[in-house]
């Protein structure tokens, strides 16, 4: 068996969220659309506790297409982790994009991109990469959802929570942005 679909009813929804997805490889989640749909704040516990990789799903439910996938890297454990996870996928793809936003040291980031890309091209993917600029009227998480429709991208890999969730709250953050934006057309594989 490679899937299977499980409801439930009633009692602890988080408690039973959390346990089947400590369970599976991967839990697909849907975007909160309605009062009663699954809020961030689930989600949010769901990749912080969970253990495991989640994909949350584009507001049309559609398959990503796997022939071009983009991983957003960054210098953080959190990147480092959803790459992991997200191999038995990137071996399935026919390119692998990956991208970086530039924050603060260029040439840090500028190498590890070539490391990664070499690392994946000895995995036997095929591999380019780029660095992207935030315009100043943009956020991270903007930037990269543009960067992945520009390059046709069905499916983000990325790390979540690279910074504190008081961070996150306060400031804002890719992960806050993604989990709260109900209106993305692009499938999303986070990793904490």
């Amino acid at each position: 068996m490679t899937e299977r679909w499980n409801e439930e009813e009633g009692g602890d929804a988080v408690g039973r969220l959390l346990f089947h997805a400590r369970h599976h490889d991967l839990t697909v989640l849907a975007r909160h659309r309605k009062a009663d749909g699954l809020a961030p704040d689930r989600l949010q516990t769901l990749l912080l506790q969970g253990g495991r990789p989640s994909i949350l799903a584009p507001v049309k439910i559609t398959v990503p297409a796997l022939d071009d996938v983009m991983l957003c890297w960054k210098e953080s454990a959190d990147a480092a982790r959803a790459l992991s996870a997200a191999m038995p996928l990137l071996a399935h793809a026919n390119r692998v994009h990956v991208v970086a936003v530039v924050e603060n040291n260029e040439k840090t980031l500028q190498s590890g991109l070539t490391e990664i890309a070499l690392q994946l091209r000895w995995s036997g993917l095929t591999v380019d990469y780029a660095l992207l600029s935030t315009p100043k009227d943009q956020s991270i998480a903007d930037t990269l959802l543009q960067a992945a429709r520009e390059r046709g991208r069905g499916l983000i890999v990325t790390g979540a929570y690279g910074h504190s969730r008081a961070r996150q709250f306060v400031f804002g953050g890719s992960t806050r942005r993604s989990l709260e934006d109900v209106t993305t057309d692009v499938a999303v594989f986070m990793a904490h």
